[in-house]
């Protein structure tokens, strides 16, 4: 993976390509962008160029189901890249943990370079079981499935003004601040 020089941060969140011009907002992106020699960033670019520039074989079957065949040019379901991304970062960094492919960043688990992962992908795959909403993290899934527990009488702090419930103090106070601004802050209940 191509590393970056001062030359490449050309402002606040903004980094430039030496070869051909062009600007990115983060700086894992440019990497993606020099590793693959100035195309457009795609995941699925990305993880073709990673097959083919590696020095070791790899066994890729594993992020996928038995018998399955990986294509030169693989067309790749989101869970099974992130399959393959997470097993790929495994011992990366001289076996210090588990590295990010994208940007390098390790961690100690495997499971908080999957759940990382997602950052770079946008995959969602977990759901809110009230409304349907995608999640990638689950911390952010359990905190949004708390907050619909606020609406069937589970909510301890209740609104002076419009009568919402909402499950935590801070969200009470986010709400006064945001829907009653003028309004004379409420008792709790």
């Amino acid at each position: 993976m191509p590393q970056l020089t001062p030359d490449n941060k050309i402002g606040p969140g903004e980094y430039g390509c030496h070869r051909c011009d062009a600007r990115f907002d983060a700086p894992h992106v440019l990497r993606v962008h020099l590793f693959l020699s100035c195309k457009t960033p795609s995941a699925l670019l990305f993880l073709s160029a990673l097959i083919h520039a590696t020095t070791t074989p790899l066994d890729l079957r594993s992020a996928f189901r038995p018998y399955t065949t990986v294509s030169p040019t693989p067309t790749l379901a989101p869970a099974a890249l992130e399959a393959l991304a997470t097993a790929w970062g495994r011992g990366a960094g001289g076996g210090a943990g588990h590295a990010c492919v994208y940007c390098g960043r390790l961690y100690s688990r495997r499971y908080g370079l999957k759940i990382h992962l997602r950052t770079h992908t946008g995959y969602k795959p977990l759901r809110c079981p009230h409304c349907r909403r995608a999640f990638g993290d689950p911390s952010n899934l359990n905190k949004h499935v708390k907050l619909h527990g606020a609406g069937r009488g589970g909510g301890a702090h209740a609104c002076g003004a419009c009568g919402k419930l909402l499950v935590r103090r801070r969200d009470l106070e986010r709400h006064m601040r945001a829907r009653h601004a003028r309004a004379t802050p409420p008792c709790e209940v």
